[in-house]
């Protein structure tokens, strides 16, 4: 499961449309789908924002995928930013 399907599965387990996702993020429904179906990413402060909305840690967000199992690709985007905010 790639990250924009783990996006949707948990807006939807959540019960939650795209515009109540987005107007929670402060961004555009358009935003949300884009996450969705992996043509934008999300910024890591939009990630971080997910991970409380759906009161999960961003290990579950990033690495986990729907059987339980670590996925094994991580965005190098993602991980350089993880470790930009882990210096400051």
């Amino acid at each position: 499961m790639n990250l924009g399907e783990r996006l949707r599965s948990l807006r939807r387990k959540n019960n939650l449309s795209q515009n109540d996702l987005a107007k929670k993020l402060n961004c555009t429904k358009s935003s949300i789908s884009m996450y969705e179906n992996n043509h934008r990413r999300p910024s890591i402060e939009k990630l971080i924002e997910l991970a409380k909305i759906y009161s999960i840690d961003m290990n579950t967000l990033l690495l986990w995928q729907e059987e339980n199992s670590l996925s094994s690709e991580i965005p190098k985007n993602i991980v350089e930013e993880l470790g930009e905010i882990t210096k400051k």
